[in-house]
């Protein structure tokens, strides 16, 4: 997400609408990462497929907003809301 914020602010000063060749690739990486995520606190990838063995395990979920929005599932909707963004840019871009 870091990364996309200074790439779309660069893009920004001065109007560059070719921006969307550098950040959507970011943008559609970081929703496949939070897509797995979520499927994994979700229960739908079993446990023994997470990366992580030691420390704090990858399905507990520390913060709750709402009674179900988790920050896997908060990345998610933010990453879908960029990448669908940067799309309607490329789109508009391309006529």
């Amino acid at each position: 997400m870091f990364p996309l914020t200074l790439i779309l602010l660069v893009g920004l000063f001065p109007l560059d609408l070719h921006v969307v060749r550098y950040a959507l690739p970011l943008a559609l990486c970081g929703l496949a990462v939070a897509l797995y995520h979520t499927l994994l606190q979700a229960g739908i990838i079993p446990e023994s497929a997470a990366p992580c063995r030691q420390g704090v395990s990858c399905t507990d979920i520390s913060v709750d907003l709402f009674g179900f929005l988790s920050i896997p599932m908060l990345s998610l909707l933010v990453f879908s809301a960029v990448a669908g963004l940067l799309l309607v840019l490329r789109r508009s871009v391309s006529r």
